[in-house]
């Protein structure tokens, strides 16, 4: 009987909705290139917004120069997933690139600067920060695990060393509750035998 039971069930695929590609972005930890518009136009001026995929929060903003240039170092770019909303300063139009989009913009100029954005390289020598007059930090080699949100181009980002410092401590106190709560349970639960 159940055999036949089973084989009496037919599932139909025309009603199920058609799967999509689940994937994440590059996440890049150096941006240099010039700000588009959805119709391929640089745009001098433009005001570019990092904001983080999840939730659409603001991580960090700066401006482009009259070229419609811009770069964007470590310090100030999230190791979450990303994506650059450019806003066209005579139009007020705003356009949502992803880290793919970007890039695809800018590969004649990212091929002719020889740049790769992913490991902060130019010409695959290490890009030089101005503003801490360091390498270039590259998340996926040296993560940080606490991003710091920056609303103004002016605010002085958070050393990332004490970043991880922080962080380390504060897993090493999660880890010293856990053993705690564990040894606790553990005597609780054989002090209720004994009883």
């Amino acid at each position: 009987m159940t055999t036949l039971a089973q084989l009496s069930i037919k599932i139909d695929d025309s009603s199920s909705p058609t799967p999509k590609k689940v994937g994440f972005n590059p996440i890049l930890s150096y941006i240099e290139g010039y700000a588009y518009n959805s119709k391929g136009e640089i745009i001098p001026n433009a005001q570019i917004l990092i904001k983080l995929k999840n939730g659409n929060q603001l991580f960090y903003k700066t401006t482009a120069d009259e070229n419609g240039f811009f770069k964007i170092y470590a310090n100030h770019l999230p190791f979450l997933e990303y994506y650059l909303e450019v806003i066209d300063p005579k139009t007020k139009e705003s356009f949502n690139q992803t880290t793919v989009d970007f890039v695809k913009l800018n590969r004649d100029y990212l091929d002719k600067q020889k740049l790769d954005l992913i490991r902060s390289t130019k010409d695959n020598k290490p890009i030089i920060n101005p503003e801490t007059k360091e390498r270039n930090i590259v998340f996926n080699q040296n993560s940080s695990l606490i991003p710091t949100l920056v609303t103004e181009k002016t605010t002085p980002p958070v050393n990332l060393k004490t970043r991880n410092q922080l962080m380390m401590v504060f897993l090493i106190l999660i880890f010293l509750f856990l053993i705690l709560g564990l040894l606790f349970y553990y005597f609780f639960q054989k002090n209720k035998i004994k009883i």
